[in-house]
């Protein structure tokens, strides 16, 4: 709550948060992409090849946020924001027998 971000309770300093859900994060948006490719080598042993981009477009989402007493001054809060992970390359491989 703007101008009244802490709140003291004895010897303890909380953040005052607003009602939950009063706000909302920006909007989320991500791209995904992947690829497969499926090998027999043999009657018995079988591949599969995956390769994947998460967030193609590399934005920097927020995923999650909350608020922390500011430890210079304690009355104020300091807002912590979890972002998403940015371009995100991966592969895999899969043998069966």
């Amino acid at each position: 709550m703007e101008g009244n971000e802490t709140v003291q309770s004895g010897n303890n300093v909380f953040v005052n948060y607003d009602t939950p859900n009063a706000e909302n994060l920006d909007y989320f948006m991500r791209l995904d992409m992947s690829l497969g490719y499926k090998v027999n080598i043999s009657n018995t042993v079988k591949t599969a090849i995956n390769f994947g981009i998460r967030n193609l477009t590399n934005q920097n989402n927020v995923i999650n946020r909350y608020y922390q007493v500011d430890t210079n001054d304690s009355s104020k809060a300091v807002r912590i924001d979890n972002k998403s992970m940015k371009l995100t390359p991966n592969m895999s491989l899969r043998l069966n027998f």
